[in-house]
């Protein structure tokens, strides 16, 4: 419907100037009142009018007016439970129903339902191909959902060693562990617990070599390996992380031309050496 003020179809701000309930396609553009005149909600809201199969807007536009809405019987679960777990959180009780709730779209609960876990948490129903999302925001309840053997390894290993690292004693499985995709998430949050996964067959040198450097250089002895160390991306790294250890690491041939300006925050007394030799092999001007 035009507005006789601007001429706007469904104009926002002058609302009541073109609203006729007797007039509106109720039929065919009952979504577009819920997209686009949400704040109007009950200026326009006739529940015999409206067209449920529109139900999708109004639980993602008009969530706040959900008590006034709200019919379990017309929503289309398969499709909107999603919607529902994501705009609707905050009426969960209201709406959560395990027989109904689509469950391939349990991901959406994990995310957006998090603190009603104890209430909707069902291991045999939950999709497992979305592990991601229970390490990522449920953590603080790993004890509870935490199935070594459902758990997916492939697309959620990195997510474990991010969200759930104080739990790495309980999870930690190197066979099943994602090495490719999880080197990173190792070397940055699970330092702590680096006597205990380290393998430098598996670890990912190639993503993951400046990581260990900067979080593990307590570790230097153990891990270091001039030929695996990925010298073009994490030569830097070496120096603003582990100039202690310059002595064993510095070598003017593999170090990477175009981090020479980090090797100024080695310790001074190593300049003499680096500036000598990078100019002898040259790569520093002289």
């Amino acid at each position: 419907m035009d507005c006789p003020v601007c001429g706007r179809d469904l104009c926002f701000d002058h609302f009541d100037s073109w609203w006729d309930p007797d007039k509106f396609d109720w039929q065919r553009r009952s979504v577009d009142l819920a997209i686009y005149c949400s704040e109007h909600f009950h200026k326009w809201w006739d529940p015999d009018r409206f067209n449920w199969k529109g139900l999708w807007a109004l639980v993602i536009f008009c969530s706040e007016y959900f008590d006034e809405w709200w019919d379990p019987n017309k929503l289309n679960w398969k499709k909107e439970s999603r919607d529902l777990a994501v705009h609707c959180s905050e009426h969960f009780h209201r709406w959560w129903n395990p027989d109904e709730f689509n469950w391939e779209d349990s991901w959406s609960l994990a995310r957006y339902c998090s603190d009603y876990f104890d209430i909707w948490w069902d291991p045999n129903k939950y999709n497992w191909e979305d592990s991601r999302y229970l390490a990522k925001y449920c953590s603080k309840y790993f004890h509870k959902w935490w199935d070594h053997d459902r758990f997916n390894w492939k697309d959620a290993s990195l997510e474990l060693a991010v969200y759930c690292s104080d739990y790495l004693p309980v999870w930690w499985d190197p066979n099943k562990y994602n090495w490719l995709d999880g080197s990173v998430g190792l070397a940055t949050f699970c330092s702590k617990y680096f006597d205990k996964w380290w393998d430098p067959d598996r670890f990912n040198w190639q993503q993951a070599s400046k990581l260990l450097a900067e979080f593990c250089g307590d570790y230097f002895d153990i891990w270091w390996d001039p030929n695996k160390y990925n010298w073009k991306q994490a030569s830097g790294s070496l120096a603003e992380h582990c100039s202690e250890y310059f002595e064993k690491w510095w070598n003017p041939l593999k170090f990477n031309r175009e981090h020479v300006r980090s090797l100024e925050k080695c310790y001074s007394e190593y300049k003499y050496v680096w500036e000598k030799e990078l100019k002898l092999a040259g790569l520093l001007k002289a």
